[in-house]
């Protein structure tokens, strides 16, 4: 099992410096302002958290990107599609699920719609990422939300990507859609709620509960 130690990307964002300069100017106007923007500083340092993360390096093992409750699971001819609804309170940081090489990249500029409601999705603004392995492609969407404006994603089209390095972050409520080959047998279900890192699917050999013990 491999580990990335906690740490926040808020200081490496742009509205870090708009923030911590207002909060300067508050302490010298107001005591209660300061607070204020002291307690916003330290929710959003909480918001941009990337957390302490355990995923299994198996390359038969695709790992989840993100931390929220399973709201569908569709099965289509040769993938199953999970969507993920992330709360304000998940970690918004995405990670490579799989290694690979993207094969696409791509944001569609769209409406910024409610994340929990799966209805106009072809009209939603979202970034796609398809990772390509030795079993098929995984394809990952990160999608706005109502009050998200800003989607990041950390690679490029023909990248080498690995297992657990960070994708991308989404800025407040939003909801990662990921597609996984039938090659792969899922683990978890609908409504579970699932952690950054934990195997999602898996590729097993003929003594299916066996192997999935070890993991």
């Amino acid at each position: 099992m491999k580990l990335i130690k906690m740490k926040t990307l808020f200081f490496y964002e742009k509205e870090s410096k708009y923030l911590l300069f207002t909060l300067g100017i508050s302490y010298l106007i107001n005591f209660y302002l300061f607070m204020i923007f002291a307690f916003f500083t330290g929710f959003m340092c909480f918001f941009y958290r990337i957390p302490n993360i355990n995923y299994n390096s198996n390359k038969n093992i695709i790992s989840s990107p993100c931390s929220g409750k399973i709201i569908k699971i569709q099965e289509n001819n040769n993938s199953y599609k999970l969507y993920i609804f992330m709360s304000l309170l998940d970690p918004h940081i995405q990670i490579n699920p799989t290694n690979g090489i993207i094969t696409k990249y791509e944001y569609i500029s769209g409406k910024f719609l409610i994340a929990y409601n799966l209805e106009n999705d072809n009209y939603r603004s979202r970034f796609i990422t398809h990772i390509k392995n030795k079993n098929g492609i995984i394809e990952i969407i990160q999608n706005t939300g109502y009050l998200t404006r800003r989607i990041k994603n950390f690679h490029g089209l023909h990248n080498t990507v690995y297992k657990g390095d960070l994708l991308g972050i989404i800025k407040f409520g939003s909801r990662i859609d990921i597609t996984i080959p039938k090659s792969y047998d899922l683990i978890y279900k609908l409504n579970d709620h699932i952690n950054i890192g934990n195997s999602i699917a898996v590729i097993t050999p003929k003594d299916k509960k066996k192997y999935i013990n070890k993991i």
